[in-house]
């Protein structure tokens, strides 16, 4: 390898360095991005939810590729100085049968055109997941230009090994994960029970286990796919938060009219089957210490509260709870008479409907004057983004620890 003095004897070769280093970050970011995709629960534990291992995945992602970006650029524009420099710049940019530079402007294409048509395009969700797929088949490009180019990873046995152990981890990743899911990724098979329909909008669905059952913590959520929808065999598989209690013999979730895959849920029939991996999440207010925990929940994000609630009723758990139930109305706040069951039975789970026609927006300070002191108690928030994100910043304002605050903020990236 190069010293680095000699990295910044001029300009021509300061742009080559530039080049070089992106080069390599970028590999390394595009390389764990992929490893954050594979959904282990380990990640689960390591990150706090699988949601933050998907926003890391994310922003991995996206500095990947604006460093992959800059790699080529840079290097092309070492040229510059030279005689015909844009057509060197311009040829040096495109294939010219040298497969490894070809190799690494393909991946580099295909990123581009990926990028685009996930940040662009209105496709189905299965339809970009399948998509996202062929990011691993860009990598595949990408190892193969770091394999065969002359660089500082074919000159030094350090950064070799380092980059070709994190290609190796995620080319199986990509095995395991998308290539042949049914052989490595864990999952259990339920059949449908009953399909319930709650109001014009939401439908419980309640599942029984035809073999292994699956063991979970209240507030978690599963990845189900239901093999017959609607009178169509499917493989596709979305995030749904669980309603019941651990310690039921059945699962069951509550699904919300809000997309396509969701307005058709309730055409599934009885003894359909339901393949679930999971569960995932660290939404659940049992593991955490305080005594004292307000939860909020808004629209449908009422579900991990149901499960926890259940729960709590189950165990005669002994801490204090104050539920808010944000909703536009009494029609909206779906299973309001079962939490006010709840809180009949326990005396310390209090239930406080905060309905919007009536009462506007629910705000931190709300919340403070009808419960008292916030801090040192644990906060549970679960609901639109805005709504989150607003009482996050509000919460933060009033002096209550950011570990405190626990919001289920999942999402597909």
């Amino acid at each position: 390898m190069e010293p680095f003095i000699f990295r910044f004897e001029s300009f021509p070769i300061v742009l080559k360095s530039i080049g070089q280093v992106t080069g390599l970050v970028g590999m390394t970011t595009f390389t764990l991005a992929l490893i954050l995709s594979a959904r282990w629960q380990v990640l689960d534990r390591w990150f706090g939810g699988i949601n933050e291992a998907y926003n890391a995945h994310h922003n991995l992602g996206v500095l990947s590729f604006l460093l992959l970006l800059v790699h080529p650029v840079a290097l092309a524009l070492q040229f510059m100085s030279q005689p015909n420099a844009v057509y060197r710049a311009a040829k040096f940019l495109l294939p010219s049968g040298n497969l490894s530079i070809d190799f690494g402007i393909y991946s580099l294409l295909l990123m581009m055109a990926l990028l685009v048509v996930t940040f662009f395009a209105r496709f189905r969700y299965t339809v970009l997941k399948n998509l996202h797929k062929l990011l691993g088949v860009a990598l595949f490009f990408g190892g193969l230009h770091s394999f065969f180019i002359t660089s500082d990873i074919s000159r030094n046995m350090v950064i070799r090994g380092y980059i070709f152990s994190l290609l190796g981890i995620a080319v199986m990743v990509y095995v395991y994960r998308s290539i042949f899911p049914q052989f490595f990724v864990k999952k259990y098979k339920y059949k449908v029970d009953e399909v319930r329909k709650i109001s014009d909008t939401v439908v419980e669905i309640t599942m029984r286990p035809t073999g292994k059952v699956m063991p979970y913590k209240a507030g978690q959520f599963v990845f189900i796919g239901f093999k017959d929808l609607g009178g169509v065999v499917s493989d596709e598989e979305h995030p749904f938060t669980i309603s019941s209690s651990p310690n039921e013999k059945f699962l069951s979730i509550i699904v919300k009219s809000l997309g396509d895959y969701t307005q058709t849920i309730d055409e599934l029939k009885q003894n359909s089957m339901a393949v679930i991996e999971g569960p995932f999440g660290d939404f659940t207010y049992h593991v955490k210490k305080s005594e004292q925990q307000v939860w909020i929940a808004g629209g449908v994000g009422i579900t991990p509260f149901l499960s926890m609630a259940r729960y709590f009723r189950e165990m005669k758990d002994s801490r204090i709870v104050d539920l808010y139930y944000c909703a536009r109305d009494k029609n909206d706040a779906v299973y309001l008479n079962e939490f006010l069951e709840i809180s009949k039975e326990c005396s310390n789970f209090h239930i406080r409907p905060f309905l919007g026609n009536e009462r506007g927006f629910l705000t931190a300070d709300i919340v403070e004057k009808e419960c008292g002191e916030l801090r040192g108690k644990d906060i549970f928030v679960c609901g639109p983004p805005t709504m989150m994100q607003t009482l996050k910043k509000q919460f933060l304002s009033l002096k209550v620890q950011k570990d405190k605050i626990h919001m289920e903020e999942f999402k597909l990236l």
